[in-house]
């Protein structure tokens, strides 16, 4: 195997659990609000959008705001350009409404949401969560999961 179809393949999303009778879910972190809904999709108290308003929350690691810096950038992509993703794993979302995005880890949260952020949020009404998982996928980045019912 050559040195670029192993890199390939560490970079790319795995799925990482599929529940079974014995385990029928796992746990994912998520930052959501009272509606379960994300800091990307949710809609602020006054029926603002939270994401396109990103300037209300996104903060560099000095607190500053910085406007966007989630938006499209290699270090927090949307699962269509997020290279850890297969292509099929990328169009789940827009086939399967069920889908959701969080972390595999509280760690990994908090590389994709510095502490300023979280605080921000945590003010916007979003709240760090631990969620029940039936199906989870990991691309390094973030985690696609279908929530357990």
């Amino acid at each position: 195997m050559s040195f670029l179809v192993r890199a390939a393949t560490q970079i790319t999303a795995k799925l990482i659990f599929e529940g079974t009778k014995e385990k029928p879910f796992t746990l994912v972190w998520r930052l959501q609000n009272s509606r379960g809904l994300g800091p990307y999709t949710a809609e602020l108290e006054n029926g603002d959008s939270a994401y396109h308003h990103g300037e209300v929350w996104e903060a560099n690691e000095h607190g500053e705001l910085e406007g966007f810096r989630h938006k499209n950038s290699p270090e927090h992509p949307p699962p269509i350009d997020d290279s850890g993703f297969y292509p099929k794993e990328q169009v789940l979302p827009s086939k399967d409404k069920n889908i959701r995005f969080g972390f595999s880890s509280k760690a990994q949260l908090e590389k994709w949401f510095n502490q300023h952020e979280i605080k921000n949020l945590e003010k916007l009404g979003f709240k760090i969560k631990q969620l029940r998982a039936a199906k989870v996928w990991d691309s390094g980045k973030q985690a696609m999961f279908i929530p357990y019912r």
